[in-house]
């Protein structure tokens, strides 16, 4: 069989049809390196030279999604590469009146697409990239907190669903932000679709709103 280009060969691959191989990608974080456009952008560029690997999965910090709200955090040697927060922007269920969207061509969000920018002019033109993204859910609980969010989504619903709408858009709109850059697509890193967190009914109020509104954001990415 002839050898497939990456982008055919991961078309082919999602499809369950033939390939000439398995398609291959891994990833780590970069504690550090991933606060900053610049040396997020070189990492990145640098594991895939080394590996030459099927496709580009930018090597985002979680926090990333969060800071312009208001969060502080600091490295404190997780070999995760997790960032621990030093100040969450909602303490006070009232807080949650004061998430609205944002403007991603700005603050951190904005250096992260110039990052993407380097990444996508930088890398062999036949590797496709994808962004992570963090579903709205995930992106309240680090603005509260686990616990937190679950005891204020229990007690003011409404006033965390509203909350939930305006991190929906701000994804929504970055989404749309990525794919202009010339993104392929993203990764949607979802949190609290189990049971050990809530029950089918609160994801699906919850959850599945935000999650359904970023994926149809990305729908004209691959």
């Amino acid at each position: 069989m002839a050898e497939m280009t990456k982008r055919e060969r991961i078309k082919a691959a999602l499809a369950g049809e033939t390939v000439d191989r398995v398609p291959v990608a891994f990833w780590r974080h970069w504690p550090g390196d991933d606060q900053k456009p610049q040396s997020l952008a070189l990492v990145a560029l640098d594991f895939q030279r080394r590996y030459d690997l099927d496709f580009i999965k930018v090597p985002v910090s979680s926090v990333y999604c969060v800071e312009d709200y208001g969060v502080t955090h600091t490295y404190n040697g997780s070999y995760m590469g997790d960032r621990e927060y030093l100040e969450r922007a909602v303490k006070r269920v009232e807080d949650w009146d004061h998430i609205h969207p944002l403007d991603v061509h700005k603050g951190t969000y904005g250096w992260h697409l110039a990052a993407l920018r380097t990444i996508i002019n930088e890398k062999d033109a036949g590797t496709p990239v994808i962004f992570t993204m963090f579903n709205p859910l995930a992106m309240a609980a680090y603005l509260a907190g686990d616990e937190t969010l679950l005891v204020h989504l229990r007690s003011e619903p409404q006033r965390v669903l509203r909350a939930l709408q305006a991190l929906a858009e701000t994804s929504a709109r970055f989404v749309r932000a990525v794919l202009a850059e010339g993104c392929d697509g993203i990764f949607l890193s979802t949190r609290f679709a189990s049971y050990e967190l809530m029950n089918e009914d609160e994801y699906r109020q919850f959850g599945r709103p935000g999650d359904t509104a970023v994926l149809a954001a990305a729908s004209e990415g691959g």
